[in-house]
């Protein structure tokens, strides 16, 4: 399943942040916004799935789905969520989930 942008903050492929004004824009690239730029901003458009070209490769302009993040005890029931950067000492892995369906899974 492949996200489907609105309106809001998003972030890059490459870690800038942007923002999606309006989904309504007439054609392929519906989605119009910037990104914010050392100094100042980009104006651009991006399809519905967040992409900023129209060939398909990956782009460092492309928006990036929402994630969450779950700490998790792999031995144990526990589990919280959140990106806080510092887990409580009983947690052994950190979960990343996508929405495009990627899932991480690192152990501490």
């Amino acid at each position: 399943m492949t996200y489907q942008f609105k309106p809001g903050m998003y972030k890059t492929r490459d870690g800038r942040d942007a923002r999606v004004l309006c989904d309504d824009a007439p054609g392929d690239f519906a989605l119009i916004g910037y990104i914010t730029l050392q100094g100042g901003y980009f104006c651009c458009s991006w399809t519905h799935s967040g992409d900023s070209t129209s060939d398909k490769t990956k782009h460092p302009y492309d928006l990036m789905p929402p994630r969450m993040v779950a700490w998790q005890r792999i031995a144990g029931r526990n589990g919280t969520y959140g990106d806080d950067p510092d887990p409580p000492s009983w947690v052994t892995h950190r979960i990343t989930y996508y929405t495009d369906g990627e899932c991480v899974v690192e152990k501490l």
